[in-house]
């Protein structure tokens, strides 16, 4: 563009000489129209260099408009994706208070609530039995206490499988007392009080359930009581 204005100067200057010169006689006309001619023509180089500077600064205005349009989407849609992330750890969080783990395995043998329904902190949702684990719980008289070891076998029968003899062993014995089972109501004679007694249950067909009422009989003698999940 400087070029161009220089070049145009130069030719005014030129044609503004020859104009003096003509006019005293010093050179043809042919020579003034020549010079006329050369300013014209630069006049207009000029202008049509400053047209396409004009034309550069608009593209490069137009292209920064697009840019600066460019990064306001861009930006836009960093913030969506950064709320988007914000909704999904939302969600997952509040599913993952939907969702209820067992610290153990088993096998469900009660649902206390529905699908849909509320549940409150410290609320029973499920029952959960290691039916792999069974055992039967029952209170031995402390007369016979003395009578039975840790590992000792026993015999379990049930009244809702009839014939069917399971085979058991002692796993547990209460170093307490429990309840009496006979009061003395004439001062006449002790309390005959009770020991909580397990005996592991071997049921490799899976027939017993968590709640049966079963007997037990550990040498000779028969006890009742209830089927319970060991743990």
């Amino acid at each position: 563009m400087k070029g161009a204005s220089a070049r145009m100067e130069e030719a005014k200057r030129q044609m503004d000489r020859a104009s003096a010169l003509y006019i005293r006689e010093f050179i043809s006309k042919e020579s003034l129209d020549a010079a006329v001619t050369a300013y014209k023509t630069n006049v207009a180089n000029y202008k049509s260099s400053k047209a396409r500077l004009a034309a550069s600064y608009s593209r490069k205005n137009a292209a920064e408009a697009q840019l600066n349009t460019a990064e306001s989407r861009l930006n836009a849609a960093w913030a969506a994706v950064r709320q988007s992330e914000a909704n999904l750890a939302y969600n997952l969080a509040r599913l993952s208070y939907a969702t209820i783990k067992s610290p153990l395995s088993g096998t469900v043998v009660f649902r206390a609530l529905e699908k849909g329904e509320t549940v409150s902190p410290g609320t029973a949702v499920l029952t959960i039995v290691n039916l792999k684990n069974l055992y039967a719980r029952i209170d031995l008289e402390e007369t016979r206490i003395g009578d039975i070891k840790l590992n000792g076998p026993a015999a379990v029968m049930t009244e809702d499988i009839p014939g069917r003899v399971f085979k058991g062993k002692i796993s547990e014995i209460g170093r307490y007392a429990g309840f009496a089972t006979q009061r003395d109501v004439s001062r006449g004679r002790q309390d005959i009080k009770t020991f909580r007694v397990k005996v592991a249950l071997e049921d490799p067909g899976g027939l017993l359930k968590p709640g049966m009422t079963v007997e037990v009989e550990i040498p000779e003698r028969i006890q009742s009581g209830s089927g319970k999940q060991g743990g």
